[in-house]
């Protein structure tokens, strides 16, 4: 998925607790973009490749099962075409914060259409159909981005609001006649574009 044995560090050996926040937000991400590539195959009636829903998906199993009846660069040439075709209709929106580009989605729709073996005339219109679905799925994706923004820099606001009041009730008081005292609160400082056939696809799923 992208994390290399990072992830698998951090829920087995409690290691690089650093990046807990972007595992929270990676993997939601990563879960729903794997079941909107399934929702597109069900809308579109493509085949699931290897019978199996995209989150599950073995790309190097799909691979070694085609190489049994279609040689690699025949292989690698349909690759290359359905995935310069679809690319640019299928884009997930993906923020930094939530780890490296995840291709598995897209992935999973060449290798569906390169099952489905439709005519190309059917294949294009199935293609900006998609392109159709993404642009709608984009603007709620910004809609909801732009709420979480909103609600972020609310947060933000309130954490500076509350720091001033915190900053000038730990401040030291002005001398006055009734009181010649320092706070000894504030003195102390309390309470403050992805590989098409990966480089040795053979060893494991590295892109992904």
């Amino acid at each position: 998925m992208g994390f290399g044995g990072t992830l698998r560090g951090f829920c087995e050996r409690d290691l690089f607790q650093e990046k807990a926040p972007m595992f929270e937000a990676a993997i939601p991400f990563m879960w729903e973009a794997a079941l909107l590539a399934d929702d597109i195959l069900e809308l579109f009636d493509l085949p699931a490749p290897g019978k199996e829903i995209c989150i599950m998906w073995n790309r190097v199993l799909w691979i070694e099962h085609k190489l049994e009846t279609m040689p690699m660069p025949d292989l690698e040439a349909r690759w290359r075409k359905m995935y310069n075709s679809l690319s640019g209709y299928f884009e997930i929106p993906c923020l930094r914060e939530r780890g490296p580009p995840f291709y598995r989605p897209l992935h999973y729709l060449v290798a569906a259409f390169l099952e489905a073996d439709k005519p190309e005339r059917e294949t294009s219109a199935i293609i900006s159909a998609i392109g159709d679905f993404m642009s709608t799925v984009r603007m709620f994706h910004q809609q909801r981005l732009c709420e979480d923004q909103e609600v972020r820099g609310r947060g933000r606001q309130w954490l500076k609001s509350i720091g001033r009041r915190t900053r000038k009730s730990l401040s030291p008081r002005k001398r006055t006649r009734h009181s010649t005292s320092v706070s000894l609160l504030s003195l102390s400082g309390e309470g403050l574009r992805a590989p098409l056939l990966p480089k040795g696809w053979e060893e494991g799923q590295r892109s992904e």
